[in-house]
């Protein structure tokens, strides 16, 4: 992402940072690229919106100073440093939605200056998402067309990449975040986290009693195999 925002600001692109602007990578990111060229962090399809209507001077230039206050470059100029943009991310968000945020700027700068034009404003950044993190949203997404009971998902609670898998499978069926085995305490107990909630919660009688019980196993990027097989076999031991 580094070596693409360099790149990006040295033929003049202004880099929109999609990530979450407290986060230890887009700070770094975002402090990393402003050495080279303005910068703003976009949390999400909101923001992306915002700064389009601003762009596109349905929204006042007070609009864009109060939402993206210590989320810019100092100095920023809207006239000059909006007119050509490139857009790179916390390589764990979600990349449907890095992909949409793409698509709504390209629209918008296609809108402005024509489709012939836009290369000269906009650049395609689709591929700067961490590989890993994109496998497995991809993975978990295929693995979701398949019936299943429910879904273990591992890795740490403070993950962002780990956290996105758990809330793709929890739109589908019932999913349980889990740091490790242990979290597993019997067939009719398991303490996990609740991510909307932020807190660790208990699910009585999680593991329906029938044969042939289907359930999806994931975890984050970063999360150990030897972590990833330990519950695969409490879950196998319990069954």
């Amino acid at each position: 992402v580094w070596n693409v925002g360099s790149k990006l600001s040295k033929k003049g692109f202004t880099i929109l940072i999609h990530g979450k602007y407290q986060h230890e990578e887009t700070t770094a990111t975002f402090s990393h690229i402003s050495e080279h060229t303005k910068s703003v962090v976009i949390k999400d399809n909101k923001e992306a919106q915002i700064l389009i209507d601003v762009i596109q001077k349905k929204e006042p230039a007070s609009t864009f100073f109060e939402v993206f206050a210590n989320k810019c470059s100092p100095d920023f100029d809207l006239e000059k440093d909006l007119e050509r943009l490139a857009i790179v991310n916390q390589t764990t968000m979600l990349a449907a939605e890095t992909e949409s945020i793409i698509e709504l700027f390209a629209n918008a700068l296609e809108e402005i200056h024509g489709k012939e034009n836009l290369n000269q404003y906009f650049a395609n950044t689709r591929n700067t998402l961490c590989y890993a993190t994109n496998d497995n949203q991809r993975a978990i997404y295929g693995a979701l067309e398949e019936p299943a009971d429910f879904a273990l998902v591992i890795g740490g609670y403070n993950s962002s990449n780990t956290t996105n898998i758990a809330k793709i499978c929890q739109n589908h069926i019932p999913t349980y975040f889990i740091k490790s085995a242990k979290n597993i305490i019997s067939r009719d107990l398991i303490h996990h986290y609740e991510p909307n909630e932020r807190k660790e919660v208990s699910t009585q009688g999680f593991m329906k009693k029938k044969e042939g019980l289907k359930i999806i196993t994931t975890a984050g990027a970063s999360c150990p195999d030897s972590i990833i097989e330990s519950v695969i076999e409490k879950v196998a031991s319990l069954n």
